[in-house]
């Protein structure tokens, strides 16, 4: 359903539609070795990140909350996963910004989510999305923005105030279905691609 690697190359992680995340070592690239199989109850997991310090590993699943596993004491089972949000629509998409401290998600039902991970307890900033199905979500490189994209178009948010982000992009021009998002490294440009190719 999902894949991700760690920053530094050395892990891969992949959501499983069973229910679950499974992580190998890549110590060895042509020969991955089982890490570790984290549960997270029924249903798929249709998105994984790690974060950019390595700190963390977050997984999206089908009971809309976020697992959350710190790495990588979080891999042995030490230190029980800490799960944002209550039950829920499917969690489709989710991402961290550059500092690690912030994670992006965007379920089934349109609701895009900010969250703290500094804070003691993180409680979510809502952004309007308008569109259905939050499909891919992502930060620029200094996390000042973020996009999101839906089954009907593009958004951009400014991140300036985290408690209060300003829209500055509802953006149409695509097809159907606006399935993935990337910003450039120094922030300038945005990419999007459609069900249209």
């Amino acid at each position: 359903q999902s894949l991700a690697f760690a920053p530094d190359g050395r892990l891969l992680v992949a959501g499983t539609d069973r229910g679950g995340v499974r992580v190998w070592t890549l110590d060895e690239p042509s020969a991955p070795t089982p890490r570790a199989e984290l549960d997270t109850g029924r249903g798929a997991v249709r998105a994984v990140d790690v974060s950019p310090d390595g700190r963390w590993l977050a997984a999206g699943a089908d009971d809309g909350r976020v697992h959350l596993w710190a790495l990588p004491d979080g891999l042995d089972g030490e230190g029980a996963t800490t799960l944002l949000g209550v039950p829920g629509p499917k969690l489709l998409s989710l991402a961290f910004d550059a500092t690690g401290e912030r994670l992006a998600t965007g379920d089934m039902d349109g609701r895009l989510r900010l969250w703290d991970l500094a804070a003691e307890q993180p409680e979510p900033v809502t952004l309007d999305t308008v569109g259905g199905r939050v499909l891919a979500v992502g930060f620029d490189a200094r996390g000042e923005r973020l996009a999101a994209t839906t089954l009907h178009g593009l958004r951009l948010w400014d991140l300036s105030d985290p408690t209060d982000p300003e829209l500055l992009l509802s953006g149409k021009g695509h097809g159907e279905r606006v399935m993935a998002v990337a910003t450039s490294p120094d922030g300038a440009l945005i990419a999007s691609g459609d069900g249209d190719g």
